[in-house]
């Protein structure tokens, strides 16, 4: 355990209880209701457990702890104890004391780290049925469906490896497996697996799995969604969905441009049609004005943001849950793209935006992908996606995440040009931050050639409407930069904290 004082929990206090943070008083003995939010943090993004703070209306205050080590062991005790949970992830490091600034009242700070989804479901009293999710500032009983996923999502195989005894090469569609074929030709001509006879083959790259017994040959789940017929996919997941939208506009009932769903009209609806047709289409859409370099107003080529949209339709078919009811949905709005599939996130936000590694749940289907140069490495996605943001100026990708879904929202146009504000003025400001990154009202001044009073009109609107903030550098000088999501910000906020704290413990 370690003291500290470089902790700002004044601040935490401050932002109240949400899904990184939970406050419980505990003045002389570890609260039991703080098991079910351990379980909840674990099975969700990670969090940190404050003791020693109360709620009156509404606001959280110190109440401070009065017997520290035995809040401690009896916390130890119980994680410790199979029947009370079933894997403990915290560790003596994990537990930190602070010290509220009147110096009198100690808290002391619990770091619950996310479990790996390999360590999931983490529950309660020897029974799966109490494992908890936390969503927002509470924690929740995860459904028998929930816990179910993450049960599979922790056994050692890749779950579309599995063999499907009935099906048959007479459950694949020669299109696909032809255009699969002529793809490695146009990659490499002197691949050896084009020497194959198409069963060879198919085995070869995981499509088909060959009886040892009786040397049958049956499709593997992979195969049977990256080249099966509709009708054989619906057979063995009557929930299987995918489905591509170009609307207009923003409304949720708002007309569409285009639509690709399975009609029978413009083939099977496996993954490599799907994936062939719709990135073509998603290529289409872009235009020049979806890459800005330097100065703000000169275009280049979109090479790096078709490579971004492959990535991230690539993620979200290798990370999908094919037998969560959601499927893969992939929506074209007038200033992004929305890459919607089933299941949770492998990893933290932190993680996944630093290019963190992500065990896919097909590994299969990502080889298959790989074979034909569309997937490359573990790990090279999300970065490839952050180049292209950072090169064309694009407004920052978002990340929104539950149990059931992940959604990735992709934009292809600036923070100025993706219709937030209508005002030239406002437009140009948006414009001149966007560029230098930071930047102090004497800048806008002198770049507007406008009146102090006049630029501080506009900046006080851009911050009212979330867009900018301002810090204080250089002493007492303003620069004001362009400023990330609510959700973001307390993300950013919790693991920072989480960071400290582990840095401190390893000190």
């Amino acid at each position: 355990m370690t003291n500290n004082d470089k902790i700002d929990i004044e601040k935490i206090l401050s932002k109240g209880e949400n899904e990184h943070f939970e406050f419980k008083k505990a003045q002389n003995e570890f609260p039991k209701e703080a098991f079910p939010t351990i379980s909840a943090f674990a099975n969700s993004c990670g969090g940190i457990l404050v003791l020693g703070a109360s709620q009156k209306n509404g606001e959280i205050y110190p109440s401070g702890i009065s017997n520290k080590q035995k809040i401690i062991d009896d916390m130890f005790n119980g994680l410790n104890n199979p029947q009370r949970i079933n894997k403990n992830l915290i560790t003596n490091d994990d537990v930190m004391s602070v010290f509220y600034p009147d110096q009198d009242t100690e808290l002391l700070l619990i770091n619950v780290r996310a479990a790996s989804f390999k360590e999931k479901p983490i529950y309660l009293n020897g029974n799966s049925k109490n494992t908890y999710i936390r969503q927002g500032s509470g924690d929740y009983k995860c459904s028998e469906r929930q816990i179910n996923a993450m049960i599979r999502d922790a056994a050692e195989d890749s779950y579309d490896s599995r063999g499907l005894i009935d099906c048959k090469l007479s459950d694949l569609d020669p299109e696909s497996i032809s255009t699969y074929l002529d793809l490695i030709k146009k990659n490499n001509p002197e691949h050896p697996f084009l020497l194959l006879s198409k069963e060879d083959f198919l085995v070869k790259i995981g499509a088909m799995k060959r009886d040892r017994v009786n040397d049958n040959l049956h499709c593997t789940l992979a195969g049977l969604l990256m080249f099966g017929l509709h009708s054989s996919i619906k057979e063995y997941l009557p929930h299987y969905h995918v489905e591509y939208i170009h609307k207009e506009d923003f409304l949720l009932n708002g007309k569409f441009k285009d639509r690709i769903i399975y009609d029978g009209t413009w083939g099977e609806d496996n993954l490599l049609t799907f994936f062939s047709i719709v990135q073509e289409k998603l290529f289409l859409t872009l235009n020049d004005s979806s890459a800005i370099l330097e100065d703000g107003t000169t275009r280049a080529g979109i090479s790096k943001l078709k490579i971004a949209i492959r990535e991230a339709f690539v993620n979200s078919i290798i990370h999908n849950d094919f037998l969560n009811n959601i499927g893969i949905k992939i929506t074209r709005y007038p200033h992004y793209i929305e890459f919607y599939n089933g299941g949770s996130l492998r990893i933290s936000k932190y993680d996944f935006f630093k290019g963190g590694h992500s065990e896919p749940r097909n590994h299969y289907i990502q080889e298959m992908f790989r074979l034909i140069n569309i997937c490359e490495r573990a790990g090279s996605g999300i970065p490839k996606i952050m180049d292209a943001a950072t090169t064309y100026k694009l407004r920052a990708p978002e990340l929104e995440s539950s149990f059931e879904f992940v959604k990735f929202k992709l934009w292809d146009t600036t923070i100025v040009e993706s219709g937030i504000v209508d005002n030239p003025t406002e437009k140009e400001i948006l414009s001149f931050i966007l560029t230098k990154t930071l930047a102090t009202r004497k800048d806008l001044d002198s770049h507007l050639s406008i009146h102090k009073n006049t630029t501080l009109k506009y900046l006080n609107s851009l911050e009212d409407k979330g867009l900018i903030t301002k810090v204080k550098l250089d002493g007492n000088k303003y620069y004001y930069h362009l400023k990330e999501s609510p959700h973001m910000a307390n993300y950013n906020f919790a693991n920072t904290i989480y960071t400290l704290l582990n840095d401190l413990s390893n000190s």
